[in-house]
């Protein structure tokens, strides 16, 4: 209500002042007495006064298509816009409004701009659709202020004898005298005015406290009631007066209030939570402006649980029962002063109690873990650690060789728990044995996960799982007969229709031929048996509709076999232009696997095998081309004759033939049949030597 009044008070004497400023005279130059246009005065040039730049107040307008009586109107309405903003900025200060008036009407005036231009208008009500031509005004003004030390002091008086009677009354006088600080006042009237409001402040603080906080505490939402608006009041007075002799008073008054709070919750281990969650909202409350708060009550209930520990140790209440308080304690206050104490009452207690402790889970183990660190944290020095260990790496030991692990969400958690142990582990055959059961069955759980993904992301093609693990437990290099083994390959194969001569995957009859899956959506699929010197050498799957899921039967193969092939090859396959990509050892097995149009074919060998047909094959090479050398070394020797039909450069197509007419050694003479590079050599005569010389035929 009161700032209500106040602004009522200064919109009122800006109206004035508006009437006002255009007559008025006096000794100080105001705006009604220099440019005579304008109205307000220009701020000197020659003569800048070195003064604190916040002292310096503007007010700037500028405002487009204005529609006003005439120019006159547009330079009272920049004037009187102008002058109040101006005096709305002094009057944050605390300058009185009839002061902060004549301040802001006695400005320096850098800019003052009136321009008007002819608008057409629309008509409104009665004249809607008609148009009339009228002036219209665009107005642009800026106002300064410069608070000389004079106003200043003017200022501190006005502050000084604003009224102090209530905690709200001293709250707007602060934060006046905070925004005074900064203008840079006098320093001796700025200290008594800080100490008036100051020791004023606090005076009213006191009995509000006081009363604020007598509110029962078993009143649970009152007292937090009052505890909150207390808070706000101390705060409130912390933020400007935080080092007034007053406040250590007044923050206890606040400290008493909220022990009393906090010791509504019993202190013991079932409580913990609500403990903490208890100085949390204290925290809060307080927002760190009560510095000494924080430390009272942690020592208030360093205290309260020492007390609770002794108690329950003079009961004589077995050590399982008073761990959850001993434990909870020790992580709480890790600098307490009672660990000297607490050693002899309970440190051989405590590790009595680890070194027979049988941890049942995993989760268990993970609490023996963390209770073995704070005895190693709390009481570095022991004697007994070492003993501490190897009971929690036996324990380490016992989990990890029985957990059963299903996932690998859980297999995550189990590391995070081996990490932990590592620390105790003893190097040894059991450590040894732990981590490599561990890392079985990860491997078997991520196998697992990748075979769902595989298979989901076959689709229709799943049957590659199936027939790769089936060739996988053939026996390559066995005799013919009985090839197809007694396991599952024979399970599989046996479900097979017999292609004969419709197999598309040989022309070789005594190699078996078989059609799966022919009303599958993909069309089926042949499996071919093939042999090398009576023993079995490789099976192939032929006419495997894939489509353009490439990238799944790749990964299929690669996941499972040693990639022996380039990047380019893999490239080149998995963009469906085709090729071949092989995988596997050569001295164990060999897959080699190629598409083409949608259509794939899988071809499994024995590498042993494949590799004795690849040395069969180049000594056959070999051979035929020592044969074909011979043939052609002994043609060379024994000649042509004259009207022989020969032919030359041929790489391997020959570009020339003619007839031989003359025999020089081992040169010959040739009328020139035919020329494909050049017709008109044909009818010539060429020398040409014997080693270029190939028969017509």
């Amino acid at each position: 209500m009161k700032n209500a009044a106040r602004m009522t008070l200064a919109l009122l004497a800006i109206q004035f002042a508006a009437s006002w400023l255009p007559a008025c005279g006096g000794a100080r130059q105001d705006v009604s007495k220099t440019e005579g246009s304008n109205g307000l005065s220009k701020e000197p040039g020659l003569v800048k006064p070195k003064l604190n730049p916040a002292r310096l107040f503007t007010s700037q307008v500028d405002e487009q298509n204005l529609l006003l009586a005439d120019k006159k109107a547009a330079k009272d309405y920049l004037r009187s816009k102008l002058v109040s903003l101006l005096v709305l900025k002094l009057a944050k200060l605390g300058i009185d409004t009839q002061q902060a008036t004549s301040l802001a009407a006695n400005g320096f005036l850098d800019e003052f701009k009136v321009r008007g231009h002819l608008e057409k208008i629309p008509g409104k009500g009665a004249e809607a659709g008609k148009t009339t031509e009228k002036i219209i005004f665009d107005v642009k003004g800026l106002l300064k202020v410069r608070l000389s030390d004079q106003d200043l002091a003017s200022l501190g008086n006005s502050l000084d004898s604003l009224p102090l009677s209530s905690i709200e009354g001293a709250k707007i006088v602060s934060d006046y005298i905070d925004s005074f600080r900064g203008l840079g006042p006098e320093k001796d009237q700025l200290i008594a005015l800080e100490k008036k409001v100051g020791n004023r402040w606090a005076a009213l603080l006191e009995p509000f406290l006081k009363v604020q906080l007598e509110v029962s505490v078993k009143k649970t939402q009152e007292f937090k009631k009052s505890l909150t608006k207390s808070a706000e009041a101390l705060i409130a007075f912390a933020v400007p007066h935080g080092k007034h002799p007053a406040f250590t008073k007044l923050e206890k008054i606040f400290t008493l209030a909220a022990l009393r709070w906090l010791k509504t919750i019993e202190v013991k281990a079932q409580n913990h939570s609500q403990i903490k969650a208890r100085l949390k909202e204290l925290d809060v409350l307080c927002q760190g402006k009560l510095p000494n708060l924080p430390g009272y009550l942690a020592r208030d209930l360093e205290l309260a649980w020492r007390n609770r520990l002794n108690q329950l140790e003079g009961k004589k209440v077995p050590f399982p029962e008073i761990k959850p308080d001993f434990l909870l304690f020790m992580e709480d206050f890790p600098r307490s002063d009672f660990y000297p104490e607490l050693e002899l009452r309970f440190l051989v207690r405590w590790v009595d109690y680890l070194q027979a402790r049988k941890a049942k889970d995993l989760d268990d183990l993970k609490d023996f873990i963390q209770e073995v660190a704070l005895l190693r944290a709390r009481f570095p020095n022991f004697g007994q650690m070492e003993d501490v260990n190897q009971t929690l790496s036996a324990e380490c030991i016992d989990v990890f060789t029985k957990i059963e692990v299903s996932n690998l969400d859980q297999m995550k958690q189990v590391r995070k728990v081996l990490n932990l142990c590592n620390p105790a582990l003893k190097a040894g055959m059991e450590t040894l044995a732990v981590r490599k059961r561990l890392d079985e069955i990860e491997d078997q759980l991520m196998r697992k996960r990748d075979d769902r993904l595989e298979r989901k992301a076959l689709k229709s093609l799943t049957f590659f799982v199936e027939w790769d693990k089936a060739i996988h437990g053939l026996k390559f290099g066995k005799a013919a007969a009985g090839w197809e083994g007694k396991d599952y390959f024979l399970s599989k194969w046996q479900t097979g229709r017999d292609a004969a001569e419709d197999c598309r995957c040989t022309l070789d009859p005594d190699e078996p031929c078989k059609v799966f899956e022919e009303d599958s959506s993909h069309g089926g699929f042949e499996v071919v048996a093939r042999f090398y010197k009576d023993k079995l050498s490789g099976v192939d799957l032929c006419q495997v509709y894939a489509g353009s899921n490439l990238s799944a039967i790749y990964r299929f193969f690669i996941r499972r076999y040693k990639k022996a092939h380039s990047n380019r090859q893999a490239a080149v396959f998995l963009s469906g232009a085709g090729g071949e990509v092989k995988f596997g050892k050569s001295s164990k097995r060999v897959v080699y696997l190629s598409c083409s149009s949608g259509s794939c074919s899988v071809k499994y060998r024995h590498g042993p095998a494949l590799a004795a047909m690849q040395d069969e094959e180049r000594q056959i090479r070999l051979e035929r081309q020592q044969i074909k050398e011979k043939a052609r070394t002994a043609r060379i020797k024994k000649g042509w004759s004259i009207h022989d039909c020969v032919k030359w450069e041929c790489d391997p197509d020959c570009l020339f033939e003619g007839n031989v007419i003359i025999r020089k050694k081992s040169r010959y003479k040739i009328t020139v049949r035919r020329a494909d590079e050049d017709p008109r050599a044909v009818g010539n005569h060429v020398w040409v030597a014997q080693e270029e010389l190939y028969d017509c035929q």
